[in-house]
């Protein structure tokens, strides 16, 4: 149960500070901004440890790979998910619907 308290909770601390985080970035340090991911992951692992019973990261280097995992994973699934549910909704609409093909008798008018 603590790790799906810990995932829920980091959830919605990543949603949460992500566009806070941008728009401090933006407004004082628009250099930084391709760090805004792994900035707001960080924050939102911070945020999820705080909480008993959940997840527990200790050490400079478990701090910087656990970011870096969580990272990359949230990146790959944000590009791959869509993709994948809009493919599978296209295959849908191809079996379910047929589209109006132009008559033989329209081009000939």
């Amino acid at each position: 149960m603590g790790f799906l308290t810990a995932t829920v909770i980091f959830a919605v601390a990543q949603t949460i500070f992500t566009p806070i985080i941008m728009k401090l970035i933006e407004r004082y340090a628009s250099p930084l901004i391709s760090l805004i991911g792994l900035l707001s992951t960080w924050v939102a692992l911070f945020v999820a440890t705080l909480f008993a019973g959940g997840l527990q990261i200790t050490g400079l280097s478990t701090w910087i790979a656990a970011t870096v995992v969580v990272w990359v994973v949230t990146a790959v699934g944000s590009w791959v998910l869509p993709l994948i549910f809009l493919r599978d909704k296209d295959n849908k609409d191809k079996r379910g619907k047929k589209k109006a093909q132009p008559s033989a008798d329209a081009s000939a008018a």
